[in-house]
């Protein structure tokens, strides 16, 4: 190691400044070299300085890649991540064209709005849907991420010049509403449009249980808003049918009460984003029995290998390899 130090001064101090938060020489000089693309030159050792003190690359560059997508990011609002942008495109792909030419997609604890953005490209991607009409709702508890996501559509709404479908990118619509508090919801939604019928709800709650923050990676859990990864207590009781008793619940705090959302509105699709294949288990035998149709979406659903699992609620098909990232639900049972 003292050999790599040796090195990287020798290469520029700013690599050998990097060195300790980047762990090898290689990631260093790709990483000083991304911040020097961006940065004026006044700013640039103030920029290498945030970064060496572990705050994550994204908040440093000011961006971040959502798929194809180049998204704003700052502090204080969650930084997307790839692992959510398989599951959105699988999503975008697998819905099929909305009767009357129309599909609504709700989107809950929007962040940067990453999640209805991204569908948004991906839905006008498919050649069926030129003709369809999008409606976009992205909601959040928090006025950070609002005003990110504004910011996020603006540029992704410029960023299509003439394209016929940037017009639903400018009437996309961005509110504040506690997701932990149906009736935040329900009156945002009102405001909005009160005959307006949701076809799709997205979400990607908070999941990790609070036994769980201590051990994430440094630039995470200091630098990133815990509200946006660890459920807060006051409505811990509401998850209790979800979960085994020896099971610690709080990770999972948000399903049952997202659950209930979507069957007040009668959505027809549900795709909630979870940890790990083990919560995924979880929220998917939750999910099987009020719905006739529960997907669990891996690492790779492209890849052609599923798997039928019984699991206490009902049946749940296992889509792809790799670890569950998101379950999906469709048809309500009568």
């Amino acid at each position: 190691m003292r050999r790599v130090r040796h090195c990287a001064r020798a290469l520029d101090p700013l690599v050998a400044r990097l060195l300790p938060v980047c762990q090898d020489l290689t990631s260093a000089r790709n990483e000083l070299r991304w911040i020097k693309e961006r940065a004026e030159p006044n700013r640039l050792r103030h920029l290498v300085n945030r970064r060496a003190c572990g705050e994550p690359l994204q908040y440093v560059l000011g961006t971040t890649y959502f798929g194809p997508l180049e998204l704003q990011c700052r502090p204080g609002v969650l930084i997307p991540r790839q692992d959510t942008a398989t599951w959105v495109s699988y999503l975008a792909h697998s819905v099929p064209s909305p009767p009357g030419d129309r599909l609504h997609l709700l989107d809950l604890c929007t962040g940067s709005g990453c999640i209805p953005l991204l569908f948004h490209h991906e839905f006008y991607s498919i050649p069926r849907n030129s003709q369809s009409a999008l409606c976009l709702t992205a909601l959040d508890v928090s006025h950070d991420a609002l005003e990110l996501t504004r910011k996020n559509c603006q540029i992704q709404f410029s960023s299509l010049a003439s394209a016929p479908n940037r017009q639903f990118l400018q009437h996309m619509h961005i509110a504040q509403a506690n997701v932990l508090d149906q009736s935040s919801v329900l009156k945002a939604l009102e405001k909005i449009d009160r005959h307006a019928k949701v076809d799709i709800l997205t979400c990607n709650p908070p999941y990790i249980a609070p036994k769980d923050f201590e051990s994430l990676d440094r630039s995470v859990k200091n630098f990133e808003p815990k509200s946006a990864l660890v459920p807060c207590h006051e409505p811990l009781h509401t998850a209790r049918p979800l979960l085994d008793s020896k099971v610690d619940v709080d990770g999972d705090t948000f399903y049952p009460i997202l659950f209930k959302l979507a069957s007040r509105l009668r959505v027809k699709t549900v795709c909630l984003e979870v940890g790990d294949t083990e919560q995924a288990m979880r929220v998917a035998s939750f999910a099987a029995k009020d719905w006739d149709s529960v997907k669990v979406i891996r690492d790779d659903p492209d890849h052609a290998q599923t798997t039928l699992l019984q699991l206490e609620g009902g049946k749940v098909l296992f889509v792809g390899r790799g670890h569950g990232r998101a379950v999906v639900a469709s048809t309500q049972k009568q």
